[in-house]
């Protein structure tokens, strides 16, 4: 806290415009949303960034660089934790299969699983379905768009504003910007919260996504294929497994209430 208000200080003395607010609000989502409200309604664009992102000096001219087509409203660069992970050709099919993974950078499977473009996959701006939370945004087009009031982490929440904003217009990542995310380790989810999220949360991905009720079923077929990954971390005795398998039921439950409690589904 101390270094923040330093920051700060040294920014107002070079006659900026700094608004700093904090709050007690665990939400990713909600704070963003706060941040929103305060927006001069005469801004071009708005820069998204987590405490534990690391840019480089030039990141804003260059992502401003992007939005020279009008119809673009969203930019993103590339996170540099974002890497490949190496599986058998197998367990890739299964999980094709499933709508849990798909070879395509960007994309957002049936079942509601985002794909995260890696570094260095092109030189050339890319069309996405969904952007990571740490983007740019075109103002004019989001200033009435407010991010879903999730609680804690906000598990999909950018995501779910992704897909809303892709119905307005194109949403691009520059692989020539990349940034590092230390996704530092503080008030991360448990196997058990992340599990309940994942649940609940990617229920309203598909909600947002285009396409008849059967979207519904992709979604039940995806927790069914993470089911069978958690069970086999079970019958192999892995101690998390029995919490993933907590979370996954809670999810459930806490998802039948949202639905419920809305009349949703």
């Amino acid at each position: 806290k101390i270094k923040n208000i330093e920051v700060i200080l040294l920014l107002i003395k070079k006659n900026l415009n700094i608004k700093y607010l904090n709050t007690d609000i665990r939400s990713a989502a909600i704070q963003r949303n706060i941040g929103l409200d305060l927006i001069p309604i005469n801004t071009k664009f708005i820069f998204v960034l987590d405490d534990d992102v690391i840019v480089e000096p030039d990141y804003i001219e260059q992502i401003i660089k992007d939005f020279t087509d009008k119809s673009i409203v969203g930019v993103s660069g590339v996170s540099r934790n974002n890497k490949s992970i190496s599986k058998s050709e197998f367990s890739n099919l299964v999980r094709r299969i499933f709508f849990l993974y798909s070879k395509k950078m960007g994309k957002v499977t049936l079942g509601g699983i985002n794909i995260p473009f890696i570094e260095k996959f092109s030189s050339e701006l890319q069309r996405s379905d969904w952007l990571i939370g740490c983007a740019a945004w075109r103002f004019s087009a989001i200033k009435n768009r407010r991010y879903k009031k999730f609680l804690g982490q906000s598990l999909f929440e950018d995501v779910i504003f992704s897909i809303e904003m892709s119905k307005v217009g194109q949403l691009v990542v520059d692989p020539n910007i990349i940034f590092e995310h230390k996704e530092s380790e503080l008030e991360r989810p448990n196997y058990h919260d992340f599990y309940v999220m994942w649940i609940h949360n990617r229920y309203f991905v598909i909600k947002e996504m285009m396409g008849s009720s059967i979207k519904y079923l992709a979604f039940h077929w995806t927790n069914l294929g993470k089911l069978l990954q958690i069970s086999t971390e079970i019958i192999m005795f892995r101690k998390q497994g029995l919490i993933k398998l907590s979370g996954f039921i809670d999810g459930y439950i806490k998802l039948l209430e949202t639905i419920k409690l809305k009349n949703d589904y």
